[in-house]
C-alpha cells in the first residue's frame, strides 16, 4: 500500500503487517501515487499551492526493490492530480491542471511508454483541471475526468475518452453540474463510472459509447 502524504514524501506499507517498508521523496507536497501492475515500480506525483509558479507539479518513478529512480524528476507548469499505469504496464498517464482555474490551457494529460520512458501522447482538450484517469482493461482507451473544482459562474465538467494508439479524442461525456472528480472502467470494460461535484455517481453503458456513430468503436472484450 502506498500513501501520498500531502508533504514531500510518499510512504509504502506492508498491507499485512501495517509496517512501513519504503519512503520516497519528491519536492513540494505529494498529491498522488500509483503502482505498476507488477508492483515493481511506484510513480509519485506532486503539486504546489502557489499560483504563478514556474514549476508547480512534478513526477518521479522509483523501482521499489532498489529504491532507485528510473525516471528522474519531471517538472510541469501545472499541478499533478492523478497517476495511472495501464493494465498491461506499457503506459503511464499523468493528469494535470490548475486547481484555481487561473489562466489558459488548464487541463493536460501526458502519457509515457514505460519501456523507453519516451512521451507518446500529449492530450489536451479539457476545459478545466484534469482530476482523475482510468485505463480500459485492455489498455486501448484512457478515460479522463475534469472540470471546475468548485462552483463559480457556470460550472463546467466532463469526461473524455482517448484512443491510446493514436492519441485522438474519441468522445466527450458532459457533466452540467460541475467537475467530475473520479472515473473508473469496470473490470470487463462494459461500464464507465463517473463521480461528480454534485455528489452523484453515474454509470455509463459501454454499449452506448461503442455505438457513438462518429467515433471509433470501443472494444468490449
Amino acid at each position: 500500500m502506498a500513501v501520498a502524504t500531502g508533504q514531500r514524501v510518499a510512504h509504502v506499507y506492508n498491507a499485512s503487517s501495517g509496517l512501513r517498508t519504503h519512503t520516497f521523496e519528491l519536492r513540494d507536497w505529494v498529491s498522488s501515487v500509483a503502482f505498476s501492475p507488477d508492483s515493481k515500480l511506484l510513480a509519485v506525483g506532486s503539486a504546489y499551492w502557489n499560483p504563478g509558479a514556474d514549476n508547480r507539479g512534478a513526477l518521479k518513478v522509483f523501482e521499489l526493490q532498489s529504491g532507485n529512480s528510473i525516471l528522474p524528476t519531471v517538472d510541469f507548469p501545472l499541478d499533478v492530480w492523478w497517476l495511472a499505469f495501464s493494465p498491461d504496464g506499457a503506459l503511464l498517464a499523468v493528469a494535470m491542471g490548475d486547481y484555481q482555474d487561473v489562466g489558459a490551457d488548464l487541463g493536460r494529460i501526458r502519457v509515457w511508454n514505460t519501456s523507453s520512458w519516451e512521451v507518446v501522447h500529449e492530450l489536451r482538450g479539457h476545459s478545466r483541471c484534469v482530476w482523475a484517469l482510468s485505463f480500459s482493461p485492455n489498455s486501448t482507451r484512457l478515460a479522463s475526468a475534469g472540470g471546475q473544482w468548485y462552483r463559480r459562474g457556470s460550472p463546467v465538467g466532463e469526461v473524455k475518452v482517448w484512443d491510446m494508439l493514436t492519441g485522438s479524442e474519441l468522445l466527450t461525456i458532459p457533466e452540467p453540474n460541475g467537475a467530475v472528480f473520479g472515473v473508473d472502467f469496470s473490470p470487463d470494460g462494459r461500464r464507465l463510472a463517473l463521480a461528480s461535484y454534485n455528489g452523484l455517481v453515474r454509470l455509463i453503458d459501454g454499449r452506448k459509447l461503442m455505438e457513438t456513430p462518429t467515433h471509433v468503436p470501443m472494444p468490449l472484450e
